[in-house]
């Protein structure tokens, strides 16, 4: 009986940690992928005005990382647990811009490159 309560014990110790525990560098570049996808979306693809301008591409960019932020209480992606992988992927995945950067970005994609005249 002892035996089993202590190794029940162990097993939620290791449990804990493993969500506990901080993000592999492979986990972090999860995140970072999927900023980087969905930010491109949101831009209107890598062929846009608004992506080809690296001003509002890196805004975007900056508050989709801002949201994971106030979401988990950290400073860096990397600061998420292993626990809320799933779960910061979901919110990057959710974001939604805020009304001024949608409509910056609709107004640089509907203006026409000179190049294009």
């Amino acid at each position: 009986e002892g035996q089993k309560q202590e190794l029940q014990h162990i097993k939620s110790d290791v449990k804990d940690l493993r969500e506990n525990a901080p993000l592999f560098a492979v986990e972090c570049d999860e995140i970072s992928n999927a900023v980087k996808r969905h930010g491109v979306a949101l831009l209107g693809g890598k062929q846009s005005n608004a992506y080809q301008h690296a001003g509002i591409r890196g805004k975007v960019y900056r508050d989709i990382y801002n949201q994971l932020y106030r979401e988990f209480g950290v400073t860096s992606h990397k600061a998420i647990k292993r626990g809320h992988l799933e779960l910061a992927t979901k919110i990057v995945g959710e974001y939604t811009l805020p009304i001024v950067l949608s409509e910056t970005i609709n107004v640089v994609n509907s203006q026409i490159k000179f190049s294009e005249m």
